[in-house]
């Protein structure tokens, strides 16, 4: 709250990010004040991200919206830094885009790179100006990604274009992104104007998906009674499981329940656990995802949820607009509002989202989110003793940890009730 108060919004709400301005189109470059503009190939793209990002589903999605763009893909390891300086070297003139994946395996080949791409658009930038036929195809485009690494060459971070991609901060920044990533992947959809029943049941399915997504990608924040081994679900997972439904909407066919829950619980997902009772949550999650999605009654298999009398609903600014009533539910319904048929009601609908880290939208008993604060608390707590000057909880230090500890609890408490 204080950094929004002090320094703006922005700094504490991210909007998902878009690499694909980056590539979109050549940069034009003007030779003279006379001359118009000369096509050339915007620099390099870095793509730098933290474990289990995926950062190249946006240039992929980009790259298969464009039937003139070929793109080769390079994972670099042990003997691919060759494979590596044949693909770039013949995409230049091809004007294909090359993409090479795990800079940070390859860190003795990076200064072989900074030197290829210092050459190709230092040699591009005066080429523009003279006969030479070598110039850099305005069509070619070179992706870099790594994880963070201290030993990248100054020369190589000097000539490309950095982007760090990082997983959402909290659960609320995780939907937007999960949503925004449904939106993409099925933009392209397109409906009859009598189709609107099969309009609503495709975007209340992929709504539904983005939520499933949501829910078990964020569940590990809630502690370690989360899962039994924690899974590192990537945003891959959520497009293979928008695919399904997109494919079927593009041939005109209804998405078979039981097909869609076999792919996403037992491939896309469970296919990442490595516990039985890791699958039995996902499994479980997803059915009542599904069961709401596709408007089950309740007296079939599938349990929606429970209700309480006279709560207020404390997920949407505009409790009217998403059909709240007397009696409001609670738990994964609240996610589900029935205005929903239309792709930008996605969008509305994360608009409007206040709240969405209650425990039990994520399948947990209330009093996890207790202890989840409590552990966070006594983290942070020992966090500000060891800058105190404890080091350590052993011998002697125990005690001075303890006295921090206490003057800490009291200066927190005096802040909260003064």
């Amino acid at each position: 709250m204080i950094i929004e108060e002090v320094l703006g919004p922005q700094f504490v709400t991210a909007s998902p990010g878009d690499v694909s301005r980056y590539l979109e189109a050549p940069v034009n470059v003007k030779t003279s004040s006379h001359s118009p503009g000369v096509p050339r190939a915007p620099v390099p793209l870095l793509l730098v991200t933290t474990p289990g990002v995926d950062a190249l589903q946006d240039v992929m999605l980009l790259a298969s919206r464009k039937p003139d763009v070929t793109v080769t893909n390079v994972s670099l390891g042990q003997g691919q830094s060759g494979v590596a300086e044949a693909a770039v070297g013949a995409s230049t003139r091809e004007g294909r885009w090359v993409v090479l994946q795990n800079l940070h395996h390859a860190l003795d080949w990076l200064p072989t790179l900074a030197n290829i791409i210092t050459r190709l658009y230092s040699s591009n930038a005066r080429s523009l100006t003279s006969t030479d036929t070598t110039v850099l195809n305005h069509n070619f485009r070179l992706i870099l990604t790594s994880e963070p690494t201290d030993e990248f060459p100054v020369s190589l971070l000097r000539g490309v274009e950095k982007v760090y991609v990082d997983s959402p901060g909290d659960a609320h920044h995780a939907l937007q992104e999960a949503i925004a990533i449904v939106t993409r992947h099925a933009s392209h959809l397109q409906f009859e104007v009598e189709e609107d029943e099969e309009e609503a049941a495709t975007y209340r399915l992929l709504h539904g998906l983005g939520i499933f997504h949501t829910i078990v990608s964020e569940r590990g924040r809630h502690g370690h009674l989360a899962w039994a081994s924690p899974p590192t679900f990537t945003t891959v997972d959520l497009a293979l499981a928008v695919s399904v439904v997109t494919s079927s909407a593009e041939e005109g066919q209804q998405v078979d329940p039981e097909t869609l829950e076999y792919l996403v619980g037992q491939v896309f997902y469970g296919g990442r656990v490595r516990r039985t009772e890791d699958q039995q949550v996902i499994a479980s999650i997803l059915k009542d995802v599904l069961a709401i999605s596709l408007k089950i009654p309740e007296e079939e298999e599938y349990p929606i949820s429970e209700e309480v009398g006279g709560a207020q609903d404390p997920w949407h600014a505009d409790a009217g607009h998403a059909g709240a009533d007397d009696t409001d539910e609670v738990g994964l319904a609240l996610l589900f509002p029935d205005y929903i048929e239309k792709l930008e009601d996605l969008q509305d609908f994360v608009k409007g989202v206040t709240e969405f880290e209650r425990p039990e939208i994520f399948g947990l008993p209330v009093g996890v989110q207790h202890l989840q604060e409590v552990e966070s608390g006594q983290h942070f707590l020992m966090a500000l003793a060891a800058v105190g000057g404890a080091q350590t909880l052993q011998g002697s230090a125990e005690t001075s940890v303890a006295k921090q500890l206490y003057k800490l609890k009291k200066m927190v408490i005096y802040l909260t009730y003064k």
